[in-house]
């Protein structure tokens, strides 16, 4: 993402970018566009029906 720096990160993600994280990963983000799966009206109808019909069926009920 333009503008977004791991400074801005939380001090547990810096760590763990510090400690795993491989040069070639920058690269690989710039080379690749990002954009969202779907608008955000239809992505939370998406989530709201995963968690009816498949989520809600890994839960146990009392």
């Amino acid at each position: 993402m333009k503008g977004v720096t791991l400074d801005m990160a939380p001090p547990e993600s810096q760590k763990a970018i510090r400690e795993y994280g491989r040069p070639e990963y920058d690269a690989l983000s710039a080379g690749h566009p990002t954009a969202p799966p779907l608008d955000a009206k239809a992505l939370v109808a998406a989530f709201d029906r995963w968690d009816r019909e498949v989520g809600g069926q890994k839960v146990k009920k009392s």
